[in-house]
């Protein structure tokens, strides 16, 4: 049984000069988290201090169909339960999982740059450029150990924080809209990530492009109905 309580307080505030807009805001938040097993006395706890989380926006608008934007945003990815749970998951004896209960919350910057063309008839174009910067980068990992109740090697996943992590990158989103029934998503991203980890493991570094095209289709039905693939 786990209890996880975060306690947060934000404010926000937005302004429009013209064809500039700006959004300011700023998120504090702390988080306390107790978990145990309930057949034997093995409760543990963790605390995370209070951190604070500034985001702004700033818009142009060009004319009426064009803008860019300029985002600036600070966010925390906390561990879940299985992350942090110290106890070792046998639910699948070839994939034995454990959680680490010192693992640190994940923050990132993010800087992103965005354009965005609205066409007539409900068309629109995104197109945007960004970089992240996480510290403490929640990443599972494999290691072997000797375990007594199977009596054998066993590989164990876990979880750790890595030193350092970088991802920078293009996406652009294609909304089109035919015959008034018929909707197109296209989402296309390329980025460069970076994972320093050789806190975990020496020499461990990973540096690899990525990518992906992902594609909606929409068909709007009678009576509301609508089809998706």
């Amino acid at each position: 049984k786990f209890n996880d309580d975060v306690f947060a307080a934000y404010l926000q505030g937005s302004r429009q000069y013209g064809k500039w807009g700006i959004q300011a805001g700023l998120r504090a938040e702390s988080s306390y988290y107790k978990g145990a097993l309930t057949d034997r006395d093995s409760s543990f706890t963790i605390v995370y201090p209070v951190s604070l989380f500034p985001s702004v926006f700033v818009t142009r608008k060009i004319n009426e169909s064009d803008q860019i934007q300029l985002a600036y945003t600070r966010r925390v990815n906390r561990p879940n339960f299985f992350q942090t749970m110290p106890f070792t998951d046998f639910s699948d004896s070839l994939n034995l999982r454990r959680g680490n209960p010192a693992l640190l919350p994940e923050f990132t910057n993010s800087v992103e740059l965005s354009y965005q063309k609205v066409f007539s008839k409900g068309h629109n174009l995104l197109v945007s450029v960004y970089y992240k910067q996480a510290t403490d980068l929640i990443a599972s990992y494999q290691f072997t150990e000797y375990n007594a109740e199977l009596n054998k090697e066993v590989i164990i996943t876990s979880f750790a924080n890595s030193n350092k992590a970088a991802a920078y990158g293009a996406e652009i989103t294609l909304k089109d809209n035919f015959f008034k029934w018929l909707d197109l998503t296209t989402n296309v991203n390329l980025y460069q990530s970076d994972v320093d980890a050789t806190n975990v493991e020496s020499s461990l570094k990973v540096s690899r492009l990525s990518g992906f095209l992902k594609e909606t289709v929409q068909v709007k039905l009678p009576a509301g109905f609508a089809f998706q693939v």
